[in-house]
């Protein structure tokens, strides 16, 4: 999708300034708050700060819905067999969702890059899912 727009407004972008279109800047901070949570911080898209809170938030969230829910895939199931072994033995912690609830903000989570990695497939064999998709495209 490219949008595009004849205002133009000055925008700092890391330590250079831009000149960027309001409207357009404003859809892509809706978007990333809807994404990342509201923390106000969005601004500046390359700024290092910004990165490090997304990160941190997107860790809590995973740690999150993983204690509570088990979500799968995600990067502690390295194999079947701890595949199964998750699937028979992990029960929702109501407790823990209650009390931590409103830690969660936006639905970011870790990408699962290590999710079932210790099996052999032909994909791992091709390394073929580095060609589909490579896990930087979500970082």
């Amino acid at each position: 999708m490219v949008l595009e727009q004849d205002i133009k407004k000055m925008a700092r972008f890391g330590e250079k300034k831009y000149k960027v279109s309001p409207d357009i800047k404003k859809l892509r901070i809706n978007c990333w708050e809807s994404i990342f949570g509201d923390q106000n911080v969005y601004d500046d898209p390359i700024d290092e700060f910004m990165w490090e809170e997304i990160q941190l938030q997107a860790e809590i969230n995973d740690n999150f819905y993983w204690t509570v829910f088990g979500q799968i895939p995600h990067n502690s199931i390295i194999s079947f067999n701890i595949y199964k072994e998750h699937q028979m033995f992990h029960k929702i912690d109501k407790d823990y969702y209650f009390k931590n609830k409103d830690k969660v903000k936006g639905f970011a989570v870790i990408w699962p890059i290590h999710f079932l990695r210790d099996e052999f497939s032909m994909i791992s064999l091709l390394d073929v899912e580095a060609q589909i998709l490579p896990s930087n495209v979500f970082t």
